[in-house]
């Protein structure tokens, strides 16, 4: 009984009967594990094509075979109490689980044990069950503790600073927007923050339609908040050597090992605006209108409308704000007013654009702003028969460059590492991703014909690619951010 398939998340149930194999069964996506004390019990469920293990639940021993860490999903449905309360007495025994999901048959009046009133064990209803899904409330028992732990760093703080990346996305915005309503704080004492500032045209319809405000401040800034949370982003993400942070919230892959009071990292899931979703939800925050949109808007945009990187999580979240969001809002930030200067970059890209095997590029030269680099990307991959799209342009003497793909082939992300990290910062999700390389790191004739050198670079690791790489394993993403 001591095995354990990876790192990956696991259902662990400990049950007494069939009942809640109705409920869980096989999970498509994540390993389930039954455990139970009677053998006969253990072959039927067995039959049933599940996972199970027996042995005595009320021995700590058994969880410490199985290895169970903070990323485990504890559910008990025992119905004997003595049987029950000595399970919960071994998990919380075992300091490795964060929290344990109980599940009763009906709510009662009768004094609850000293374990099962415990912080960490959270009762539900099994006719809440049926009407939320019982993997649902599993996950929201984490989510609960989560909020817990949060809300603790910051409750005896005045100010305290939200984050987000250098010209932030709807998903950065709208997760820090939700942090600061999970904290029950204002635009005072909980400020959404950048080193950079908003300039992409629907960003800033978000901002304006919604009326978030963003401040643009400076590294020395950071010593005035007793608490600094990044949302959406990395420390090894910042140009900046930034301070010691507090909390880290991101759904990018994670680039290095942060030590913070708190830190949430899922590279699986298609946006952080989903992972806020669940803390309020967990945490029985009522969602206003705007917040609503804006998460909503957050896991859209980042998910292509849960077509790219999404999973059944961000599925869930997005049901849950669709009827509460103001979608003609969301319709007139998706198609914002192209500023009129644009008009000259975009004639350039689309007369100018070179095919190589089902690869199209793209090279802009001094742009006023970066971000029009993505937007071209994005719609250089419509073209009939192109599988990629690399676009770059030079912003403040530095080479920006967007890849886009279908994400039926190798890791975009992957891919620009692989070839841009050695000259710059690079990496992003399976079929989206981003590389910065200042001018300067680069030779002298690459400096001055940096298209050659992108495109060269590009299709040397790509060719490489095709022939060498074993094929890109779904749900799992690689290097940094894709923008």
């Amino acid at each position: 009984m001591d095995e354990r398939r990876g790192d990956g998340l696991r259902y662990i149930i400990l049950c007494d009967d069939e009942l809640p194999y109705y409920f869980v069964g096989q999970h498509p996506s994540q390993e389930v594990l039954f455990l139970c004390e009677d053998s006969r019990l253990q072959k039927r469920l067995i039959r049933r094509g599940v996972k199970c293990r027996s042995g005595k639940l009320g021995d700590r021993s058994v969880y410490q075979r199985l290895k169970i860490c903070p990323t485990d999903r504890i559910g008990v449905f025992l119905s004997a109490e003595k049987a029950r309360d000595g399970a919960l007495k071994a998990l919380l025994e075992h300091t490795d689980v964060i929290a344990i999901t109980l599940f009763i048959k009906e709510r009662t009046r009768k004094k609850r044990s000293a374990v099962t009133s415990h912080p960490r064990v959270r009762s539900v209803a099994m006719e809440e069950v049926v009407r939320t899904g019982f993997i649902n409330e599993l996950e929201k028992t984490v989510s609960a503790a989560q909020v817990r732990t949060l809300r603790s760093i910051f409750h005896d703080q005045e100010r305290v600073l939200l984050l987000v990346q250098y010209d932030p996305d709807p998903d950065a915005v709208a997760s820090a927007l939700a942090m600061r309503t999970l904290l029950g704080r204002n635009r005072l004492s909980a400020p959404i923050a950048t080193f950079g500032r908003v300039t992409r045209p629907e960003n800033l319809a978000m901002l304006k339609l919604l009326d978030i405000q963003v401040n643009e401040i400076g590294l020395e800034a950071l010593e005035e908040y007793g608490r600094i949370v990044l949302l959406d982003v990395q420390p090894s993400h910042f140009r900046e050597e930034l301070p010691p942070v507090h909390v880290i919230i991101d759904h990018h892959p994670e680039t290095d090992n942060a030590v913070c009071m708190f830190k949430d990292i899922r590279p699986h899931y298609g946006a952080t605006s989903t992972i806020l979703q669940e803390y309020l939800h967990a945490g029985d925050v009522k969602i206003t209108q705007k917040l609503a949109t804006a998460l909503l808007y957050g896991i859209k945009t980042d998910t292509l409308l849960l077509e790219r990187e999404a999973i059944e999580s961000d599925l869930r979240a997005y049901s849950s704000l669709y009827p509460m969001a103001n979608h003609r809002q969301i319709r007139r930030m998706e198609r914002p007013q192209l500023p009129k200067e644009d008009l000259s970059v975009l004639s350039k890209a689309f007369h100018e654009p070179s095919i190589v095997d089902d690869v199209i590029y793209v090279h802009l030269d001094d742009l006023t702003r970066e971000d029009i680099v993505p937007y071209i990307a994005d719609f250089c991959l419509e073209v009939e028969g192109i599988e990629w799209a690399v676009v770059s342009g030079v912003y403040d003497r530095k080479i920006v460059v967007s890849a886009r793909n279908y994400g039926t082939t190798r890791s975009a992300g992957e891919l620009m590492r692989a070839a841009f990290s050695s000259y710059g910062s690079a990496g992003g999700h399976r079929s989206m991703a981003k590389a910065v390389i200042p001018l300067d790191s680069l030779d002298e004739e690459d400096a001055g014909n940096p298209q050659e050198f992108l495109r060269r670079r590009f299709l040397e690791v790509y060719r490489a690619a095709l022939k060498n790489m074993p094929p890109h394993r779904p749900g799992v993403k690689n290097g940094g951010r894709g923008d």
